[in-house]
């Protein structure tokens, strides 16, 4: 009966109709896609690698952060949902700035090539008084920036959920809630944030950032 009923109204449809449902399914499948790529069930846990006092990642990590970030890149969203659209488009870039950071600020540590660590210069050599200080401020400033996009990735995700949740599906993550962003050591420090852009804040960030794009 439910398969009668089903054929019943699908024959009902116009040509349009049922190519606008076609989008809207195989949209909504990409988000799927994109929801186990970015393993949005992990959030909290990449959000707490990325501001620890030291970040350390593993190649694994870097490696799928990259393949999200060239996949987002070249995904074309449907014109019929121009807030996903926006929201993609916003994501894709922070996320290629983020991936292009820990390339160029984080090396692989001796003997344990499958851990990447900020890179610290004054591990490498002697340095005078002035050197050490500069090699000091310079792996503060990576730390920093990498705290930074921390939170820009996590309010651009959020950002797409939300853009789900208003042009495609109200219930996308319903149970779940936003995804959560964590800073600290675990033991001195453990801040746990509810992070989201304001209404102002969505046209600002390609003034904050001028990171190229570097996908080695």
């Amino acid at each position: 009966m439910k398969a009668e009923h089903e054929a019943s109204r699908s024959s009902l449809k116009s040509g349009q109709e049922k190519r606008l449902e076609e989008i809207e399914l195989r949209t909504l499948a990409m988000v799927e896609t994109w929801a186990k790529k970015a393993n949005l069930s992990e959030w909290e846990s990449l959000t707490w690698k990325l501001n620890v006092p030291i970040p350390r990642l593993s190649q694994s990590v870097i490696d799928l952060l990259t393949e999200q970030a060239e996949w987002a890149m070249t995904r074309n969203w449907p014109l019929h949902y121009p807030e996903l659209r926006r929201a993609f488009a916003n994501y894709s870039t922070v996320l290629r700035d983020t991936v292009n950071h820990i390339r160029r600020s984080m090396e692989p540590l001796e003997r344990r090539e499958e851990v990447w660590e900020i890179y610290r210069e004054h591990k490498h050599r002697i340095m005078s008084q002035a050197e050490y200080d500069a090699s000091l401020r310079d792996m503060q400033y990576r730390i920093d920036l990498l705290c930074e996009l921390s939170w820009e990735l996590t309010k651009a995700a959020n950002f797409v959920c939300d853009s789900v949740r208003l042009e495609i599906d109200p219930l996308f993550r319903f149970d779940e809630g936003v995804l959560p962003h964590r800073v600290g050591d675990g033991i001195f420090v453990n801040n746990f944030t509810r992070e989201e852009y304001g209404r102002s804040e969505l046209d600002r960030y390609n003034t904050l950032y001028n990171l190229d794009i570097f996908f080695p």
